[in-house]
């Protein structure tokens, strides 16, 4: 158990009170100006709207890829913040290439793009495909570098349809994960503590009864504060634009259909990667806030068990989309005696701050679920869907997803 406070000491320098699981560092915003490859895929992801509103894109892509099938993209394999820009600008581009018409997606991604995608994500050991992290934890940038973190100093650093919509889509996600930094810092500090307590068997004290208050206050604190920034969604996101156009780009490979309408034969093919002999068939999920850390590492620092139903299943693949550190963290917290601690210890202040954590953990997804309702069931009700078999972009199905996740949370508090 000792070597769970050395864990403990390890990961406190993954995370940062202003930025939670964003980068430390502002994330790149476009490729070294060192190769003709690297300039024309610049060129692409600033013109990528325009492409993918003209049906261009992949006209583009196939002639880059009759001119240069074979160039390697050019960085620095030391440098993570290029081998992200790298990333996402490749992945944004296949993205569009495959949903630049949703009604017949491509399901062979060119080798230009292919071959380089592969090789940098085996590099880093991750899924090739775009993930929430590439979406929105390394695409934004400071408009004024001299200011923090803000609804009004954040812009994205690539979008597929270049609105203003999109835009705060992406900023408004940004800004929560940067405040939620404070919370994640009181669950890590709260973990600790409750550690400590346990391990070194020191006498319980008033010093550190109001310490553990303080961490969970602050926890309910910085909910509320980004249910806040949630509610804004609606001031610069219309829920029309989400529902017709966004959406689409932001689907999963798996929804991908080729040869016949068999669920096995849905997917998306590489051209030119080769494994053990054939071509195999990538049917990842899409971005999806489902692959935020946030929530599983506040449930898991506070001992919040859900059911181990197909859900619960879902939401643990989803960790696989996840950057490595942000998995180690959820892992870490999963171990804390936090939950233990509280209660063993017969204090009513305590036991009240961590069910009033748990409480705005609830009222914060119950606010994601109105927004759900707003910006998928509604409009696929005027047009005559059935809301019972909606999935999110990373395929989760929406009624079980949220609507359990918010009635265990809620039993739980």
């Amino acid at each position: 158990m000792h070597r769970l406070g050395q864990v403990y000491e390890v990961i406190n320098t993954m995370t940062d009170i202003q930025r939670g699981f964003l980068t430390l560092d502002n994330p790149v915003s476009h490729l070294p100006l060192t190769s003709p490859l690297n300039i024309r895929l610049n060129h692409i992801i600033s013109h990528l709207p325009e492409l993918l509103r003209a049906g261009k894109l992949r006209q583009e892509v196939t002639a880059l890829n009759a001119e240069m099938a074979n160039a390697t993209i050019d960085i620095d394999d030391g440098n993570i913040q290029q081998q992200n820009a790298a990333i996402l600008i490749l992945l944004m581009i296949a993205q569009g290439y495959v949903w630049e018409n949703p009604c017949q997606p491509e399901n062979m991604i060119p080798a230009i793009l292919a071959r380089n995608i592969y090789s940098l994500c085996k590099s880093q050991q991750r899924f090739p495909a775009l993930t929430y992290a590439d979406y929105v934890l390394y695409n934004w940038k400071l408009k004024d570098s001299s200011k923090e973190i803000s609804l009004d100093n954040i812009e994205p650093l690539a979008t597929f349809t270049g609105q203003s919509d999109e835009a705060w889509f992406i900023t408004i996600h940004v800004v929560i994960e940067a405040v939620c930094g404070k919370a994640l810092e009181a669950a890590f500090q709260a973990s600790r503590l409750a550690h400590v307590v346990k391990t070194t068997h020191q006498p319980w004290s008033p010093t550190v009864e109001i310490q553990l208050c303080e961490y969970l206050e602050k926890i309910s604190l910085t909910l509320q504060e980004a249910m806040d920034i949630l509610s804004k969604m609606q001031d610069g996101c219309d829920p029309h634009f989400y529902w017709s156009t966004l959406r689409h780009y932001l689907n999963g490979w798996e929804k991908v259909k080729t040869d016949t309408d068999n669920d096995a034969n849905h997917g998306v093919y590489f051209d030119g990667v080769v494994i053990h002999g054939k071509m195999p068939k990538f049917r990842y999920k899409g971005p999806s806030g489902a692959q935020s850390s946030i929530m599983p590492a506040l449930d898991a620092a506070l001992g919040l068990n859900h059911d181990i139903d197909e859900m619960y299943q879902t939401l643990l693949a989803f960790q696989q989309y996840m950057p490595p550190n942000h998995m180690l963290f959820i892992q870490v917290m999963k171990l804390s005696e936090l939950k233990h601690l509280i209660q063993t210890i017969n204090s009513s202040k305590l036991t009240e701050a961590w069910k009033n954590a748990l409480h705005y953990l609830g009222v914060f997804r119950l606010e994601h679920l109105k927004l759900v309702q707003q910006y998928i069931y509604h409009p696929a009700e005027k047009q005559g869907l059935s809301t019972l078999d909606l999935t999110g972009t990373g395929g989760s199905p929406l009624s079980q997803y949220l609507g359990s996740r918010y009635e265990s949370t809620r039993n739980n508090s």
